[in-house]
């Protein structure tokens, strides 16, 4: 099974607090398996892909983690008020606790306060908030438990947006359900659905991913398509207008992986290198400015990227090396001015097995690698716990 990466779909949590309360740290559970709770169930257990969800701009109390460990059992921990743990109840945890009755998961895929597990069988399986029609049943209601969404048996790959899920079939097409204000599912209207929908012109798709309200995904003619919202330019088309269809992306011909936050894309290119789009906060892009743009922009001295995966307010790339780089606003919510803040310490060895589409990095791996930095900066050499604790006790 192929490792999957993945960053806090939203912003990164901090391990570097443990005076927090309990609460608190359950509220900031963005992802990030806090170093004083989580690390030794982590280190016991080996973690074939991992997603964070929630937004913490938008409304803190859904944040919350899944992962699938290697035995095809799924674990989530953090916020669970719409069920988005699985756990048969709404009490939110601050470890990992087993999502119920699933087994068999392969990947996993966390929502704004929803989660999805893709299964060996090709099933897929939803649970948490069912408000907007984003666990796929043909209901409207949350589950606290996993429920089968309807229709789907052939999946290879699954994306959460904010309240909208997709798959990847294994003939190459796409389906999607859930919200559609922005037209994000890509079947030529604004419906809103609670059972899967066909993606419109689509049948050669290569990789998959959702952002808040838009999704895209990559061709296997190397071009890039993605619908939906379009006001900060997140299509990449040259215009901020909605689409309710896949539009191509201006100019990217090569594209083997893409990753959608809130409010930018970025894909990366099968020569190395990688390009971003829409809104350019805090450097998000990669290329030493601020500006953002409505068709790609090329992320400075990129040339060995395999994989990326976007935040609201940073970037990360995978290179072939297995070693990580990342871009734009590594400041930990709550946490110290720029000023004050360190480089990740993050080894090679562990991003190769960490690495997953749309949100999450483990704070026992790394801390957070950048500071409002706009041009990508590689992550530093494992370092010992004791430096770790040393860093950690510097910030105060």
């Amino acid at each position: 099974m192929k490792p999957q990466f993945s960053l806090c779909s939203r912003e990164w949590s901090s391990f570097l607090y443990p005076s927090l309360t309990f609460s608190k740290r359950v509220a900031l559970a963005f992802g990030v398996l806090l170093w004083s709770t989580v690390s030794p169930l982590v280190a016991a257990q080996v973690y074939v892909s991992i997603s964070a969800g929630g937004d913490r701009y938008l409304r803190p109390s859904v944040v919350h983690t899944c992962a699938v460990l290697e035995t095809g059992v799924v674990q989530c921990w953090g916020a669970n008020t719409s069920g988005q743990l699985g756990t048969g109840d709404t009490f939110d945890s601050a470890v990992p606790v087993r999502v119920m009755g699933l087994i068999g998961a392969t990947k996993v895929a966390a929502g704004y306060s929803h989660s999805c597990a893709l299964l060996a069988t090709g099933g897929v399986r939803c649970w948490g908030d069912g408000s907007r029609g984003q666990l796929g049943n043909a209901s409207s209601f949350d589950s606290a438990v996993p429920v089968a969404v309807n229709g789907i048996t052939t999946a290879v790959a699954i994306a959460a947006g904010q309240s909208h899920t997709c798959a990847r079939l294994s003939d190459g097409s796409i389906r999607c359900w859930g919200s559609n204000s922005f037209g994000q599912l890509g079947d030529g209207s604004s419906t809103t659905t609670n059972v899967p929908v066909v993606v419109s012109g689509i049948n050669t798709a290569t990789s998959l991913a959702a952002g808040a309200n838009h999704t895209c995904a990559t061709l296997a003619s190397g071009a890039a398509m993605c619908w939906g919202s379009n006001g900060d330019g997140t299509i990449g088309d040259g215009t901020t207008t909605t689409r309710l269809i896949p539009t191509a992306v201006t100019g990217v011909s090569n594209a083997v992986d893409i990753s959608a936050g809130r409010q930018h894309t970025c894909v990366v290119l099968g020569s190395g290198g990688a390009q971003c789009w829409g809104f350019n906060q805090s450097g998000v892009f990669g290329n030493g400015t601020l500006t953002s743009s409505l068709v790609p922009v090329t992320v400075t001295g990129m040339t060995q990227a395999t994989q990326v995966s976007v935040s609201h307010t940073h970037s990360c790339a995978r290179l072939s090396t297995g070693a990580l780089q990342c871009w734009g606003n590594g400041t930990y919510f709550g946490g110290p001015p720029c000023s004050r803040s360190f480089r990740a310490l993050w080894p090679a060895s562990t991003a190769r097995k960490s690495f997953q589409r749309a949100r999450h990095t483990p704070a026992r791996y790394a801390t957070m690698a950048l500071c409002c930095a706009s041009v990508p900066t590689p992550a530093a050499s494992w370092a010992s716990v004791a430096k770790r604790k040393a860093a950690r006790r510097s910030l105060y």
